[in-house]
């Protein structure tokens, strides 16, 4: 029986890569002023998919998302892949995801978070904090934390708030109608 949830929980988390991969392509339609990192769906599919799931099968499909985008298939926004895209600008909100995806995870694990907007848009709000914290760090890392925040912080806000709304909405109709155990691990 076990081998049974290990197996699923390995196709869940594949899709989830999918997923993910497929929203880092979808331009998310929002002026984005002073930055030359592109604002996608993406950190909301992370943070839907890892809350619907649960933490490891939301982290693993990250993994998983890190390691073929590091390789060469181009899975990161725009086409991008290599692992320079993960060692360059953006590379620190990609770490970001696993570290937001696993803590937004537990946080679904929580039946009282589950079906409540609120706390749904509390998990939202800390998944991306953690994704734009990361990210804006490395970045100011690189070309200094002034320019850090303006061209990696603040032109995301507008998206961020869009898409911690949304995903709060949709969250509960994923768990009416969805049956990820909280217990299936990887």
């Amino acid at each position: 029986m076990q081998h049974k949830t290990k197996v699923k929980s390995l196709i869940i988390s594949i899709l989830g890569t999918i997923l993910i991969s497929a929203s880092a392509n979808i331009p998310l339609n929002v002026p984005l002023f002073n930055t030359e990192i592109p604002g996608t769906w993406q950190t909301f599919a992370v943070l839907v998919f890892a809350f619907a799931t649960n933490r490891w099968i939301g982290f693993l499909s990250i993994v998983f998302y890190l390691i073929i985008g590091g390789f060469g298939l181009p899975v990161f926004a725009d086409g991008s892949s290599g692992w320079d895209v993960l060692s360059g600008n953006t590379g620190g909100y990609l770490l970001g995801f696993a570290f937001a995806a696993f803590v937004v995870g537990w946080l679904g694990e929580r039946e009282n978070w589950r079906l409540h907007f609120g706390k749904n848009l509390i998990a939202m709000a800390i998944g991306t904090a953690i994704i734009l914290i990361m990210g804006t760090t490395f970045l100011g890392i690189k070309i200094g934390f002034p320019d850090g925040l303006k061209y990696g912080f603040y032109p995301f806000l507008l998206g961020a708030a869009i898409k911690i709304i949304l995903g709060s909405a949709v969250l509960p109709l994923f768990h009416k109608t969805a049956s990820v155990s909280k217990t299936d691990t990887v």
